[in-house]
Protein backbone atom coordinates (compact mmCIF):
# COMPACT_ATOMS: atom_id res chain seq x y z
CA UNK A 1 0.00 0.00 0.00
CA UNK A 2 1.31 3.51 -0.98
CA UNK A 3 1.31 6.53 1.59
CA UNK A 4 0.57 9.60 -0.38
CA UNK A 5 2.56 11.83 1.69
CA UNK A 6 5.88 10.29 -0.02
CA UNK A 7 4.67 11.25 -3.05
CA UNK A 8 6.33 14.92 -4.37
CA UNK A 9 3.21 15.56 -6.15
CA UNK A 10 0.86 15.44 -3.20
CA UNK A 11 3.71 16.83 -0.13
CA UNK A 12 6.40 19.47 -0.20
CA UNK A 13 8.11 17.56 2.74
CA UNK A 14 7.41 14.03 0.81
CA UNK A 15 11.32 13.75 1.53
CA UNK A 16 10.83 12.60 5.07
CA UNK A 17 8.14 9.55 4.20
CA UNK A 18 11.42 8.23 1.77
CA UNK A 19 13.43 8.47 4.17
CA UNK A 20 11.51 6.56 7.00
CA UNK A 21 11.12 3.67 4.47
CA UNK A 22 14.52 3.34 4.05
CA UNK A 23 14.74 3.03 8.10
CA UNK A 24 16.31 6.84 8.07
CA UNK A 25 14.83 10.22 10.24
CA UNK A 26 15.54 13.12 8.34
CA UNK A 27 14.31 16.57 8.04
CA UNK A 28 14.98 19.82 6.66
CA UNK A 29 17.52 22.16 7.41
CA UNK A 30 17.89 25.68 6.59
CA UNK A 31 21.03 26.80 4.59
CA UNK A 32 20.03 30.06 5.34
CA UNK A 33 20.31 30.17 9.04
CA UNK A 34 20.88 26.57 9.80
CA UNK A 35 18.25 25.88 12.03
CA UNK A 36 16.68 22.27 11.40
CA UNK A 37 13.11 22.09 11.06
CA UNK A 38 11.15 19.82 13.31
CA UNK A 39 8.50 18.62 12.48
CA UNK A 40 9.65 18.84 9.24
CA UNK A 41 8.08 21.98 6.70
CA UNK A 42 8.49 23.24 3.82
CA UNK A 43 9.89 27.03 5.25
CA UNK A 44 11.81 28.13 8.00
CA UNK A 45 10.36 28.57 11.53
CA UNK A 46 12.97 30.75 12.65
CA UNK A 47 13.94 33.29 9.19
CA UNK A 48 11.01 31.73 6.88
CA UNK A 49 13.10 31.41 4.37
CA UNK A 50 12.34 28.32 1.48
CA UNK A 51 16.33 27.35 1.10
CA UNK A 52 16.00 23.97 3.32
CA UNK A 53 18.37 20.94 2.40
CA UNK A 54 17.30 17.82 4.00
CA UNK A 55 19.90 15.84 6.76
CA UNK A 56 19.72 12.88 8.68
CA UNK A 57 18.87 13.49 12.31
CA UNK A 58 21.49 11.91 14.72
CA UNK A 59 20.96 8.61 16.50
CA UNK A 60 22.14 10.24 20.04
CA UNK A 61 20.23 12.02 22.40
CA UNK A 62 18.94 13.11 26.01
CA UNK A 63 15.96 11.89 27.61
CA UNK A 64 14.55 15.13 29.08
CA UNK A 65 11.63 13.82 30.34
CA UNK A 66 9.04 10.56 29.93
CA UNK A 67 5.60 8.93 30.89
CA UNK A 68 4.30 5.48 30.52
CA UNK A 69 1.57 5.48 27.77
CA UNK A 70 -1.62 3.13 27.90
CA UNK A 71 -3.10 3.33 24.95
CA UNK A 72 -1.14 3.04 21.29
CA UNK A 73 -2.18 4.07 17.82
CA UNK A 74 -0.51 0.40 16.35
CA UNK A 75 -2.13 -2.09 16.18
CA UNK A 76 -0.53 -5.20 17.76
CA UNK A 77 1.52 -2.96 19.88
CA UNK A 78 1.41 -3.72 23.72
CA UNK A 79 0.96 -1.54 26.29
CA UNK A 80 1.95 -0.05 28.66
CA UNK A 81 4.85 1.21 27.19
CA UNK A 82 7.47 4.44 28.00
CA UNK A 83 7.43 7.46 25.47
CA UNK A 84 9.59 10.57 26.07
CA UNK A 85 11.15 13.72 25.04
CA UNK A 86 14.37 13.21 23.21
CA UNK A 87 16.89 15.86 22.43
CA UNK A 88 18.97 14.88 20.13
CA UNK A 89 22.46 15.74 19.77
CA UNK A 90 22.00 18.75 17.24
CA UNK A 91 19.55 20.65 19.29
CA UNK A 92 16.19 18.80 18.43
CA UNK A 93 13.49 17.85 19.90
CA UNK A 94 10.97 14.92 20.06
CA UNK A 95 8.59 12.46 20.86
CA UNK A 96 9.77 8.80 20.62
CA UNK A 97 8.36 5.70 21.92
CA UNK A 98 11.54 3.53 24.32
CA UNK A 99 11.94 0.35 24.59
CA UNK A 100 13.64 -0.51 27.26
CA UNK A 101 13.99 -4.07 30.08
CA UNK A 102 12.36 -2.01 33.11
CA UNK A 103 11.25 1.28 33.00
CA UNK A 104 12.29 1.85 36.66
CA UNK A 105 15.64 2.43 34.75
CA UNK A 106 14.22 5.54 33.22
CA UNK A 107 15.54 8.83 34.26
CA UNK A 108 16.31 12.46 32.71
CA UNK A 109 19.46 12.93 31.71
CA UNK A 110 19.85 9.42 30.27
CA UNK A 111 21.93 8.77 27.30
CA UNK A 112 19.49 7.77 24.04
CA UNK A 113 20.24 5.88 21.01
CA UNK A 114 17.76 5.34 18.29
CA UNK A 115 17.02 2.12 17.27
CA UNK A 116 14.52 1.96 14.26
CA UNK A 117 12.75 4.24 12.51
CA UNK A 118 10.57 4.11 9.62
CA UNK A 119 6.49 2.99 8.42
CA UNK A 120 4.65 0.60 10.00
CA UNK A 121 1.30 0.10 8.58
CA UNK A 122 1.32 3.28 7.17
CA UNK A 123 1.99 4.73 10.22
CA UNK A 124 5.36 6.69 10.92
CA UNK A 125 6.99 5.17 13.87
CA UNK A 126 11.03 5.61 15.81
CA UNK A 127 12.31 4.37 18.81
CA UNK A 128 14.62 5.27 21.14
CA UNK A 129 16.33 2.93 23.61
CA UNK A 130 19.14 3.76 26.57
CA UNK A 131 23.00 3.85 25.42
CA UNK A 132 25.80 2.46 27.25
CA UNK A 133 26.55 6.36 27.96
CA UNK A 134 25.41 9.15 30.39
CA UNK A 135 24.46 11.91 28.34
CA UNK A 136 24.80 12.72 25.01
CA UNK A 137 27.23 15.59 23.75
CA UNK A 138 25.88 18.80 22.68
CA UNK A 139 26.35 20.10 19.16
Amino acid sequence: MEYPWDQKEFNKSHRFFGALKAGRLEAPRCKKCGEVQWPPRSVCSKCLSDDLEWVELPKEGTLESFHVSHVTALSGEKVPFPVGVIRLANGVRMLARIKVSDIRDLKAGLGMQRINAGLRKGQVTWTYSPSTHKKASKA
